[in-house]
């Protein structure tokens, strides 16, 4: 006979990613360049030699990180870092209509299945690749190597009587990979 812990642990295992949204709570504090790990600020630095920086601390149910925002060239940059200074992610502010068409068409039928009515609150494009391919994207335009692009939009949208606010991550084609529930956000830092 299988224990009834077992039965219940594999249940919560095959059934978890049935949920609609996880939900996601997220905190930004501003630091002061001084705060934050000292491999990334050398990286921001060699990136944006001329930009004003600045540096939060981002607090989430993912874990603690560091977050440097800068706006250059008419773009503002959102680069992620953990703890010890390792590059997560970097993501650059898009409008929709710059998404590729078969994306924009995927990700737009997505929204309208999923709620009566909605508005994209902000759209990033997410990069994802080692620092120096990164780098080369900022600093030439043009990737030293292969990296993984995906679109982050937050959404406030209505489905029946509820409005909330979501958190979709898209792959390059607009296919869902992800989706949370925003529980608690520092919307006065959405904007730089």
């Amino acid at each position: 006979m299988i224990p009834r812990k077992i039965i219940i642990a594999a249940s919560l295992c095959i059934f978890s990613h049935l949920s609609p949204a996880q939900e996601k709570f997220e905190k930004e504090y501003r630091i002061n360049k001084r705060s934050a790990p000292s491999n990334a600020t050398s990286f921001i630095d060699e990136c944006f030699p001329d930009s004003r920086i600045k540096w939060y601390r981002e607090e989430s149910t993912k874990g603690t990180f560091f977050e440097a925002k800068i706006r250059h060239s008419k773009t503002i940059y959102s680069i992620k870092f953990d703890q010890q200074g390792n590059l997560q992610d970097t993501e650059r502010t898009l409008s929709f209509k710059d998404l590729p068409v078969g994306a924009q068409k995927n990700i737009r039928q997505f929204l309208e299945r999923r709620f009566a009515t909605y508005s994209i609150i902000k759209l990033q494009e997410q990069w994802l690749a080692d620092k120096n391919i990164i780098k080369s994207l900022i600093v030439n335009g043009n990737p030293s190597g292969h990296y993984k692009t995906n679109y982050e939009l937050e959404i406030r949208g209505k489905a029946g009587k509820d409005i909330d606010f979501f958190e979709f991550l898209f792959n390059q084609e607009g296919k869902l990979v992800r989706e949370y529930k925003i529980v608690e956000k520092n919307f006065n830092n959405l904007i730089f």
